[in-house]
């Protein structure tokens, strides 16, 4: 009886655990189909935001996309062999997504801030107010404000972001976000910017407004939408024109026809009307029919059930209290029977358990008399080997002594070679620190020169500049002005 439920267990659990093999294969497979693609998006937008960004200005654009690339490529491989899906691994690359997503968009609202501040605009638009406080900042301190947006620091995918989760702001089971992330309204300020920039380009081509009567303007925007509303009823009006045309020029005979073909059909369609009509009617009449003899059965039927609930109810009772006794019986039968069993079992265990004891002590027995005959031949033995072993003492006490003598002369001559292996490394720990002194050295004065190639660069380029507007307004090359200069200092 034990047997045959244990039996269907065991098939149960096979028929559970080959879907559960094949769900957690498949949760597996989109669990890397979403590396992949998060890792193509983030590979796409650090080659995208060379095009709006400048790179930080200790960096440059090819090395630094290079090793977030390589970092990328060796992030996602680990995730790709792991073989349960991580979810940190998703909420890292989420986060480097989102964090590259709002570089882009504030490189773009850059330009617009910039503009704001050509256009000297006092009240910044909403959400633009932090760029706006970065750009007057950056042009306090600087002649010439840079093109592009420079960024603070490039994303890794090690930063924390909004996806990350925090134990401190979860505390308590406060599990619940209440607020969204920054990207979304990054998002919105660069719509609004769009928008109101396309608002101004119809306003600097069409004005902002016209002129209806002597006193009253209208808005070119409202304007837009009646026109488009006007636009849209005259394209209606002319279509229908169009086909009223078609069917006046039209011949009467060909008019007749499709008359005729329309009352035919129409007929037709009436005459199936009626005919399903007639049908839903006799439909109708036979249904209530039928209903009124199922509540007729229904009458009957509640009547029979009431009348043997009144008598089997409190046969029915007593057969219940019946079934709590033989159930109470069987629990303690069952019980009783297992108690025996293992009683049972218990009893042979302690016969084996005798058994095995008892054979041991003998065993025992045997063990200790062979080892008392064997221990007799020894000791004969052992006195033979004493006397061997006591000549064997003295001669190894004279050469121990001899050996004591060579040690301490050795030891001497180890110590004067570990005083000279320090004094040498006294030496090359001076020259390893004069070394590095060198190479401190050798650093700083590359970035001075990197630093001063810049400013070089930069002052090239302003005098192309400056070459260039002199040009432009004079209408002669700079190097008439220079040769003018130095002749009158030579003179």
């Amino acid at each position: 009886c034990l047997i045959a439920p244990a039996r269907r267990m065991v098939v149960a659990d096979v028929n559970l655990q080959q879907p559960q093999g094949e769900r957690s294969d498949e949760l597996l497979e989109k669990y890397r189909c979403i590396i992949t693609r998060l890792r193509l998006d983030i590979r796409f937008l650090i080659h995208s935001l060379a095009e709006f960004s400048e790179p930080p200005e200790t960096d440059e654009w090819e090395p630094l996309a290079a090793e977030a690339e390589r970092q990328l490529q060796d992030f996602a491989a680990m995730a790709m062999k792991e073989r349960l899906p991580s979810v940190a691994t998703i909420v890292s690359m989420l986060n480097l997504r989102d964090s590259l997503l709002m570089a882009m968009i504030d490189s773009i609202l850059y330009w617009q801030a910039v503009l704001h501040l050509e256009l000297r605009r006092e009240t910044p638009p909403e959400g633009m107010a932090r760029l706006q406080e970065q750009v007057k900042m950056m042009a306090t301190k600087m002649d010439k404000l840079p093109e592009l947006y420079v960024l603070p620091h490039f994303p890794k995918v090690t930063d924390c972001g909004p996806y990350t989760y925090d134990k401190s702001q979860h505390a308590m089971g406060n599990d619940v976000v209440s607020e969204p992330s920054t990207l979304p309204g990054r998002f919105r300020t660069l719509f609004i910017e769009m928008h109101s920039m396309e608002k101004h380009l119809r306003r600097m081509k069409f004005g902002a407004s016209v002129k209806w009567k002597p006193n009253s303007h209208v808005r070119s925007e409202d304007l837009r939408k009646e026109i488009t509303v006007l636009f849209d009823k005259f394209s209606k009006l002319d279509h229908e024109l169009q086909t009223s045309k078609a069917q006046r020029h039209t011949p009467w005979d060909q008019r007749i026809e499709q008359l005729n073909t329309k009352i035919q059909e129409k007929e037709l369609t009436h005459s199936q009307l009626l005919h399903s009509k007639h049908k839903l009617e006799s439909e109708l009449t036979f249904l209530r029919a039928d209903h009124n003899n199922v509540q007729k059965e229904l009458q009957e039927l509640k009547e029979r059930n009431q009348k043997v609930t009144n008598e089997n109810l409190p046969r029915l009772e007593k057969i219940k209290v019946l079934l709590k006794e033989t159930w109470s019986e069987v629990d303690s039968l069952t019980a009783d029977a297992a108690m025996l069993s293992a009683m049972f079992r218990q009893q042979v265990v302690e016969y084996e358990s005798a058994v095995t004891v008892r054979d041991a002590v003998f065993s025992e027995l045997s063990k200790v008399q062979n080892e008392l005959r064997e221990k007799n031949t020894k000791t004969v033995y052992k006195e033979k080997e004493l006397q061997k072993k006591e000549t064997l003492y003295q001669r190894t006490v004279d050469a121990r002594r001899d050996i004591l003598e060579s040690y301490q002369r050795q030891k001497t001559a180890i110590k004067e070679v570990e005083e000279r292996h320090e004094i040498q490394n006294e030496v090359w720990l001076d020259l390893q620190a004069e070394a590095e002194q060198r190479d401190d050295y050798i650093k700083d004065l590359r970035s001075q020169i990197n630093a001063a190639n810049k400013k070089i660069d930069l002052l090239e380029q302003q005098k192309k500049l400056y070459m260039q507007e002199f040009r432009k307004k004079v209408g002669k090359p700079c190097g008439m002005l220079l040769e003018q200069l130095k002749r009158k200092t030579n003179s």
